[in-house]
């Protein structure tokens, strides 16, 4: 039995419980169609556009509407409260139209149920499959699909999300649904085939991913990328994303691990044996794999102490030996810092950071020569906050 057949089950024993009066036949199952213009078209639009899907039930019916999700599991409908996911009321002849926002690529399921007066759900939900057309990936650093980066971190136990404005600043606020509080994150691309930018998620010793939404929220944990020598990730202290170290399109990570920096090659189903770049100390944050020096090589940078340490990038999944790349960042200055990649469209790879005064800057990439004069975004608001 399906998860959505246990909840219309159980949704239907709670219903026969009921007094005899109010015990009716539960509603038929519901129809969904696509009712937009894009039905025609011989290819279906990219994931992010509006589509129309019209709801009915056979002729002479009466419903009371509809309950409905997309990508997401149904909740029960109840008397006096029909619907925990998204409800649309019926008209007279028992019909509706819902508009939804497909946000994968390249599939989508949407699950219906037409709910009676008395908040029987039909015995069997409808389900559609909404296509879209594959791509184009989001650029890296994008969590929103328009294009520019945006900055993660956490503020205790909840994800922050601050949409870019695409010249460093910030723009909007939200709080993602994703609850970091024994959690460690680190922002990754495409981790799920959906062109959406995720995460990776270090919890109880294991890595999981969890894949974007597109729109600035992430989905659920996705388990899990193993040790390739046989242990779990429980000594791994730190953890950032990297993609495109051994290549376009490949993936992976590097870890504080051990008392070492460690980069993984991964593929969606494997973790590659570790290459260890280096020691790591107390001293030692992972700032970012960027390409910062402008080769068109994603590299690491390490902040180690008061100076900023650049691993470059051969383009194959090595690097060469740490270089000095810019000094003046000491922890008294600068308490957090990380890079997501060319946040003002300059091409080159910036910065952002927090202050010992809980300020927040924007320090701008100068490719091989490092980087520019802060930009003070916030004086205050940032105290305490972990940037991703």
């Amino acid at each position: 039995m399906t998860a959505t057949a246990a909840v219309l089950a159980a949704a239907s024993v709670s219903a026969q419980a009921a007094p005899a009066a109010s015990r009716t036949a539960p509603p038929p199952t519901a129809t969904a169609v696509l009712a937009d213009k894009y039905v025609k078209d011989t290819t279906p639009p990219p994931r992010r556009v509006w589509r129309t899907v019209a709801l009915s039930v056979p002729k002479g019916s009466h419903i009371a509407g509809y309950c409905y999700v997309l990508d997401g599991t149904l909740g029960v409908p109840q008397v006096g409260r029909p619907c925990d996911n998204s409800w649309v009321a019926a008209g007279a002849d028992g019909s509706a139209r819902i508009n939804v926002r497909p946000l994968q690529s390249p599939f989508n399921d949407l699950t219906v149920v037409a709910v009676g007066a008395d908040g029987q759900p039909s015995q069997v939900s409808t389900d559609l499959r909404i296509q879209t057309a594959w791509g184009p990936v989001d650029k890296l650093g994008d969590i929103t699909g328009d294009g520019k980066t945006d900055l993660l971190s956490r503020l205790g136990t909840v994800m922050r999300h601050d949409a870019g404005k695409g010249n460093g600043r910030l723009g909007q606020t939200r709080w993602a649904r994703v609850d970091v509080s024994t959690t460690l994150y680190a922002r990754v691309g495409i981790v799920d085939g959906s062109a959406n930018n995720g995460l990776l998620a270090l919890a109880n010793g294991r890595i999981m991913s969890l894949g974007g939404d597109g729109i600035g929220d992430f989905g659920p944990e996705s388990c899990c990328l193993y040790s390739p020598d046989g242990n779990d990730w429980s000594n791994v202290t730190q953890l950032t994303g990297a993609m495109n170290v051994a290549g376009k399109g490949t993936a992976g990570f590097v870890v504080v691990r051990g008392g070492q920096i460690q980069y993984y090659g991964a593929t969606e189903f494997s973790v590659r044996p570790a290459v260890t770049l280096g020691v790591a100390d107390k001293n030692t944050q992972l700032v970012g794999v960027q390409d910062f020096s402008g080769d068109g090589k994603p590299d690491l940078l390490v902040r180690d102490g008061k100076v900023l340490k650049l691993y470059a990038g051969n383009g194959d999944g090595t690097f060469k030996a740490p270089v000095v790349f810019a000094k003046g960042y000491d922890v008294s200055n600068l308490v957090d810092i990380t890079s997501d990649g060319d946040a003002n469209g300059d091409g080159k790879a910036d910065l952002w950071a927090t202050t010992t005064t809980g300020g927040l800057v924007f320090i701008p990439g100068l490719g091989k020569k490092g980087f520019g004069k802060p930009l003070l975004l916030a004086r205050t608001g940032w105290k305490g906050v972990q940037l991703y």
